[in-house]
């Protein structure tokens, strides 16, 4: 699969990190590719994902003070890629379904044409051959 990276930066980025990763599903690419693609997720990859656990943090994460509107989007793409996650919490801690996991609040982002990519890295064997 040829994948359309921001920048050799971001591919490299990219690479370094998904081999850090248990391993390289469909999962682990699509979060490693998102996470690598916003400077600031980038930059507090270890505030959203346990490497040790393999898994992601509390959704608190995305009220952390360094969340940019950009940032929030990818880590809410990401999340729900890796496990359908589509609540959020509020101040008092408490999960509730958030409207900010809607396609439209996630896709209007000048990231949309990279968004796309991490869906065709998550679900591999539903674009054609032609799509990817």
């Amino acid at each position: 699969m040829n994948i359309i990276f921001k920048n050799q930066e971001h591919k490299e980025k990219y690479l370094s990190l998904l081999s850090k990763m248990a391993c390289q599903d469909e999962y682990h690419t699509s979060l490693a590719y998102l996470f690598t693609l916003d400077e600031e997720c980038n930059r507090h990859f270890n505030d959203l994902f346990d490497l040790k656990k393999d898994g992601i943090k509390a959704r608190t994460a995305l009220h952390h003070g360094w969340q940019t509107g950009t940032s929030a989007k990818t880590t809410r793409l990401a999340y729900n890629l890796w496990n359908g996650c589509t609540d959020d919490y509020d101040e008092d801690g408490n999960s509730k379904t958030s409207v900010y996991f809607a396609p439209d609040e996630i896709f209007c982002s000048s990231l949309t044409k990279y968004y796309v990519e991490a869906l065709k890295l998550r679900f591999p064997y539903n674009f054609s051959r032609e799509d990817v």
